[in-house]
């Protein structure tokens, strides 16, 4: 009798199903029998996916003295981020070009009104005119604050240019001590008749009081400053990344001055050097052809003498 192809068939695929179950049941099941279902592709995080901005100087909490400070900051824009505005207690202040690129920087130059507390603000803008996630940074200016390296804490204004400042070192005062003055009295004088001699009058007994005959002057005491004194450079610092005017500050030691002189070289060649009567003075980008990479530095002025140069600080100027 013959069989049904149809019904064999099915028997054998039973029995092959039957065996194969076993098989997995005693080696783990699909993982044994080399089935391994592959974990997803973690996606690496873009460092600019995210329009924010964030302040790298001062930080938040800072207690600053009076005077110029710079603000550095950054922002970042997966559009591109065009320009950087600085505000203060809500109050716009500055604005930097970032030239578009998807990571900017700019550094501004702020300087506090009186002392207290003051918020920063800076905040980076696309193409369109949006403004991603601001940075902030809570900062307190105050006279009793400890003053930096390079930073003068005592600016007086200039009085021949708005805007600008210079450190007054105070006049040389002398004092002079009189010292005292003690006299030792003589013997009565002897009157001796005529004819005759004088009396042999013994000289006054030794005591251990010794006094000069004369009053003594102690020598004056004089405070002297170096003139001309030393300039240290403040703003913008080493490396410092610029665009529009630029302003340059520093702190000086010594006599009163009677001015600074400015000079700013590319490539070791002079491009500008001016007079300033006091810091900070600004500059038009315009003067330095709005591009470039260049070194500033400055001198002291008195009694028609220039002091020694400060040292050169490299700047970056990326546009007016």
């Amino acid at each position: 009798m013959r069989r049904a192809p149809g019904r064999e068939a099915g028997a054998v695929s039973a029995t092959l199903l039957a065996k194969l179950a076993a098989v997995l049941a005693v080696t783990g099941g699909a993982a044994s029998a080399g089935w391994v279902a592959a974990a997803p592709a973690r996606p690496t995080p873009d460092p600019v996916a995210t329009a924010r901005a964030w302040i790298d100087d001062p930080l938040d909490g800072t207690v600053l003295p009076p005077g110029p400070v710079e603000v550095v900051a950054h922002a970042t824009d997966p559009d591109g981020v065009v320009e950087l505005v600085l505000s203060v207690d809500g109050e716009e202040l500055a604005t930097r070009p970032a030239g578009g690129e998807r990571l900017a920087r700019a550094s501004f130059v702020w300087e506090p009104s009186d002392d207290g507390s003051y918020e920063l603000r800076v905040v980076g803008r696309d193409r369109s005119g949006d403004e991603g996630e601001p940075g902030t940074a809570a900062v307190l200016v105050s006279a009793d604050a400890e003053v930096p390296a390079g930073r003068s804490a005592t600016t007086t204004p200039a009085t021949t240019a708005p805007g600008e400042t210079t450190t007054t070192v105070p006049e040389t005062t002398t004092t002079t001590i009189a010292g005292p003055s003690t006299t030792r009295p003589g013997p009565p004088a002897t009157s001796a008749p005529p004819g005759t001699a004088p009396p042999v009058t013994p000289p006054p007994a030794t005591t251990s009081v010794t006094a000069p005959p004369v009053p003594t002057t102690a020598p004056a005491t004089t405070t002297t400053q170096p003139c001309p004194g030393s300039v240290t450079p403040v703003v913008p610092v080493g490396g410092a990344v610029v665009s529009g005017d630029i302003t340059f500050g520093w702190s000086y030691s010594g006599c009163a001055p009677s001015g600074f002189t400015l000079r700013i070289e590319e490539a070791g060649i002079p491009r500008v050097e001016v007079s300033a009567s006091g810091s900070p003075y600004v500059l038009s980008a315009g003067r330095l052809g709005c591009r470039g990479s260049f070194t500033w530095q400055v001198a002291p002025v008195a009694g028609g003498t220039t002091g020694s140069w400060s040292a050169e600080v490299p700047f970056t100027l990326v546009g007016c």
